[in-house]
């Protein structure tokens, strides 16, 4: 697997595909996402992404139960 580049300082469009991801904690894709999130915590980049990622995050979810 490769690397994930982040700018510096900047927004970054996130899809469903990384929030599913980082929520279910797929093991080969946390080491991965892990800097994101953490620039996210430590203010050094904003996140975007649009209402079809909420939609589908939570349908997942509640699929679950």
């Amino acid at each position: 697997m490769g690397t994930l580049n982040i700018p510096a300082s900047n927004l970054v469009y996130v899809d469903t595909s990384t929030v599913i991801y980082s929520v279910e904690k797929f093991p080969e894709y946390v080491p991965l996402l892990a800097p994101l999130w953490l620039k996210l915590q430590a203010a050094e980049i904003g996140i975007v992404s649009s209402e079809l990622v909420l939609m589908e995050t939570l349908v997942l979810h509640s699929a679950k139960f």
